[in-house]
């Protein structure tokens, strides 16, 4: 969880509580705060924009076949 948070921090599309202040009262006023940037809201669009574009998953998957399709051709 912390990791994730980090990420979400570097990336610019959220903010980071410490684990200490994981608390409801702390996470509405962090949601509050981050409601309030613009240049988060930006950054998320630019992430969705990226994730749309770029299908990991079907790359990852693709790559996965040739090198399972290459394995192969050497057990036979």
């Amino acid at each position: 969880m912390n990791e994730n948070a980090a990420r979400v921090d570097w990336a610019g599309v959220g903010v980071r509580l410490p684990r200490r202040m994981v608390w409801p009262r702390a996470i509405a006023l962090a949601v509050g705060r981050a409601l309030a940037q613009p240049r988060l809201r930006v950054r998320a669009r630019e992430l969705q924009a990226w994730a749309a574009a770029d299908d990991s998953a079907q790359r990852a998957a693709g790559r996965v076949e040739v090198w399972a399709s290459g394995v192969a051709d050497r057990v036979r």
